[in-house]
């Protein structure tokens, strides 16, 4: 027969005295916790403690933008309305047979009708615009469809001729059909042999000119530059000034 285990004051003692470290531990973990989250204004939900780092804190140390992704649009700023004296390097400049102040040859070419024209009579009451371009060529191809979009048919006075060098003029056509030069009212001719660009340069096209209503070079480039498109650019925004205000 077994006896009852004997549980003498002192064990009793010290299970009353543990169990109150419990609880009082415990109770220390709670008052922590809320001690640390401040309350929200007006009750809701814990405020955020203004110790803990954010994302915007974060970024800040870690040199992260966090602002838009999508950068300001920078509003172009357009070149002076001028016409400025053309520049050359030497070797280019020797490929010039006309040159800035020069008379342009006329001559009689074939348009992509079949009909033959004087270019001369071609010409704008104010100015002319003047392209000489190989279709074979992307440099030439891509600068007519520059000067199109930019100057056929939206100025005033001022005519756009476009020449193409290629040896089959088919060619040509079929690089001019998307750009319509009946619609923009532009001319589109044909220098097939190449007679009119052996007077005026002995290098490779394209060759953009700008002439007066009599046919003299205002100003001219021989490349498809972003600088040479600007100098384009300006001496138009002149010329039309320059009706505007005849002073100038």
């Amino acid at each position: 027969m077994f006896k009852a285990k004997h549980t003498s004051p002192f064990h009793c003692s010290v299970a009353a005295l543990l169990s109150a470290i419990v609880v009082i531990t415990c109770g220390c973990e709670d008052d922590t916790t809320s001690s640390n989250t401040p309350a929200a204004p007006g009750g809701g939900e814990p405020a955020r403690d203004s110790q803990q780092p954010t994302a915007s804190d974060s970024a800040e140390n870690t040199g992260i933008d966090t602002a838009s992704k999508t950068p300001p649009i920078m509003a172009e700023t357009l070149p002076p309305a001028e016409i400025v004296k053309v520049q050359l390097a030497e070797r280019d400049a020797a490929t010039c047979l006309v040159k800035q102040g020069d008379q342009f040859p006329n001559a009689t070419l074939t348009n992509h009708g079949g009909q033959q024209l004087a270019l001369a009579d071609t010409y704008g009451n104010l100015a002319t615009i003047l392209l000489v371009w190989d279709p074979d060529d992307d440099r030439s191809v891509q600068l007519l469809s520059d000067v199109v979009n930019e100057t056929a048919g939206k100025h005033t006075g001022i005519n756009l001729t476009v020449v193409d060098i290629g040896e089959d003029g088919r060619t040509a056509t079929n690089k001019l059909a998307g750009l319509s030069p009946v619609e923009k009212g532009f001319q589109a001719l044909h220098d097939g042999d190449r007679s009119l660009y052996a007077q005026i340069a002995t290098g490779p096209a394209p060759r953009l000119y700008v002439l007066d209503s009599q046919g003299k070079v205002l100003w001219f480039c021989i490349d498809d530059s972003i600088a040479s498109f600007k100098e384009f650019q300006a001496a138009i925004r002149f010329l039309l000034q320059s009706v505007e205000d005849p002073g100038k």
